[in-house]
């Protein structure tokens, strides 16, 4: 992952400390800020394992990029299996994502802020444009 990436999105997510606003993003700038300031791990990663368990839909991703509450590697998101009708998939091995999700709950649970809002897609230094 490029630097250039992190140093464009930067404004947007060092500015998350001031208040919430509830009114529509005016700019991307202000869409990532939003979704950051409301976001307990922000990181750029690559999802690289799905798995259904007892009523549980666990998303493996490698951290890339960890901006906000976690430290590299990998991350084990947790979702209720009901978020995730028959036949649908919100993720997709190999997908590379700017990733913007809530605290855990008690239970261990999270998802992403916004739904898939808070899941920004990115492309790798390696991709090609037009692919």
């Amino acid at each position: 992952m490029s630097r250039w990436l992190i140093w464009l999105l930067w404004p947007a997510l060092a500015g998350a400390q001031q208040s919430v606003v509830a009114a529509p993003d005016a700019s991307i700038s202000a869409a990532l800020q939003n979704l950051s300031q409301r976001a307990a791990v922000v990181f750029v990663g690559q999802v690289v394992g799905i798995r259904r368990n007892a009523g549980v839909v666990e998303i493996r991703f490698r951290v890339d990029t960890p901006v906000v509450g976690q430290t590299g590697g990998s991350y084990t998101l947790r979702e209720w299996a009901g978020m995730w009708p028959p036949g649908q998939w919100r993720y997709r091995v190999g997908e590379r994502a700017l990733v913007f999700l809530h605290g855990m709950s008690a239970a261990g649970l999270s998802s992403a802020v916004d739904g898939r809002e808070g899941v920004v897609p990115v492309m790798a230094d390696t991709d090609e444009i037009g692919r």
